[in-house]
């Protein structure tokens, strides 16, 4: 038998589920193919995260395919019946199968309900995956899926007939990242085409006077989909080639759904480095983007993630100082966590620094971080820049980050994403009264 339970990956007071291999199951799996003539099977491949173990060791890769296995086998309902048969298989127990009950369809299963039921499965499992890799692997993880069939032959040794099901499904498998990305590509593409994009607004404050100054544009999926988290729908985007086209739909978008924004108030919309080469985001073209919205190149600040690399920055350079001229800022997104923070800086000049949410949790219990800050504190006082601290979500992290003059605020603590235009969070507006600021907080309706 094949224990399944993470060295303290589960609450104690959840049991430790035992999932047995399917070697061991061999004979029972045969009887259930010569009563019933039929079997069917899905096969869920992890191997996909098999850089995680060159990256981070066989521990944790372990530990992970623990996870995915006590996962897997606590979902029950109506995808994986109680009578349905989890095990687990592959030189490292990296490959989970779901022998499916006979019964569970009457007659013989087509190959369309398999299918359908592998797809339910990877859903299934996708959003516990993702929760579970994501950490390790800050993209979407893949699990590949297949899925195969054994019908009775009296001439063929039953074991044959469920080695060679076992390899239809591995076969399948292999070839599953062409069909979900191709799958994921026409969903995307059909998406863009309807604009189903959906903008939310999250309050960013100046830390000095507590006054709102503007709002991050943030985009999201549709509702209820496995492609309305951002972290999904991008990362899915760059597998499908359709990262530029998503780009400039979400920027689009979080333009034209900010109708309303005081003309006092800062717009900051993320972009690509590389969809500032997009001569539809200059010129006339962004004018009448902006005349539909009833905003003005001076709300505008265009947030350039730092987590992509920048290449050849004369051009570059050629691109922002174009949208300066027009009266637009530029901030650097998620800085200290790219490929060159420093060099990006120097080059860009920009209005604003964003420091990296995983830099302000937890800053008032490290020092390291706190230097960390301070350190982008001076540079962008040399580049004349503010810095906004992100992700704040306590009030002792707030009350760091304006200790060491952190110049704005954004994260839950201060005010949550929401549709058009969301209110700041109680627990900060009655810190806000209760401080000695010189002026009222003023808060966008």
């Amino acid at each position: 038998m094949y224990s399944l339970a993470p060295p303290g990956g589960l609450p104690t007071d959840v049991p430790r589920l035992t999932i047995p291999t399917f070697q061991s199951m061999l004979d029972w799996f045969g009887a259930q193919l010569e009563q019933h003539g039929y079997l069917g099977m899905i096969l869920l491949d992890a191997s996909p995260l098999l850089r995680i173990e060159k990256v981070h060791g066989s521990v944790v890769y372990d530990e992970l395919l623990i996870e995915i296995g006590q996962a897997l086998a606590r979902l029950r309902g109506p995808t994986i019946r109680d009578e349905d048969r989890v095990t687990v298989s592959g030189q490292y127990g990296e490959q989970f199968m779901v022998l499916l009950a006979p019964t569970r369809a009457g007659a013989a299963m087509e190959e369309q309900n398999l299918e359908m039921i592998a797809d339910r499965v990877q859903v299934a499992l996708m959003s516990k995956l993702f929760d579970l890799a994501f950490r390790y692997l800050r993209e979407v993880p893949r699990l590949n899926v297949g899925y195969a069939s054994a019908l009775r032959n009296p001439l063929v040794r039953t074991q044959r007939l469920l080695y060679r099901m076992v390899d239809e499904a591995r076969r399948m498998a292999r070839h599953q990242e062409f069909r979900f990305s191709t799958q994921n590509r026409e969903r995307l593409r059909l998406m863009i085409q309807q604009s189903a994009v959906r903008t939310h607004f999250q309050p960013i404050v100046d830390l000095v006077d507590l006054e709102l100054v503007g709002y991050e544009a943030l985009s999201r999926g549709p509702a209820k989909s496995d492609l309305e988290s951002p972290l999904m729908l991008f990362s899915v985007a760059e597998e499908t080639d359709l990262l530029v086209e998503l780009d400039q739909l979400c920027r689009t978008r979080s333009i034209l759904n900010a109708r309303g924004l005081g003309r006092d108030l800062k717009l900051f919309v993320n972009t690509l480095p590389s969809s500032l080469h997009d001569p539809g985001f200059r010129g006339d073209p962004l004018a009448e983007l902006l005349a539909q919205s009833g905003l003005v190149p001076e709300n505008i600040v265009i947030e350039v993630t730092e987590r992509l690399a920048i290449t050849g920055f004369e051009h570059f350079r050629d691109s922002v100082n174009e949208l300066r001229q027009a009266g637009i800022e530029i901030a650097i997104d998620d800085a200290g966590t790219g490929y060159s923070s420093l060099e990006t800086i120097a080059q860009m000049d920009p209005d604003y620094i964003k420091l990296d949410m995983s830099l302000v949790r937890g800053i008032h219990t490290s020092p390291l971080k706190r230097e960390i800050a301070r350190a982008l504190k001076s540079i962008a006082e040399a580049a004349r820049a503010r810095v906004i601290g992100e992700g704040i979500e306590t009030v002792e992290e707030l009350q760091v980050l304006r200790d060491l003059g952190i110049d704005l605020a954004q994260g839950y603590y201060v005010g949550r994403p929401g549709p058009a235009f969301p209110t700041l969070e109680p627990a900060f507006t009655a810190l806000v009264e209760s401080s000695t600021a010189r002026k009222p907080l003023t808060v966008a309706r």
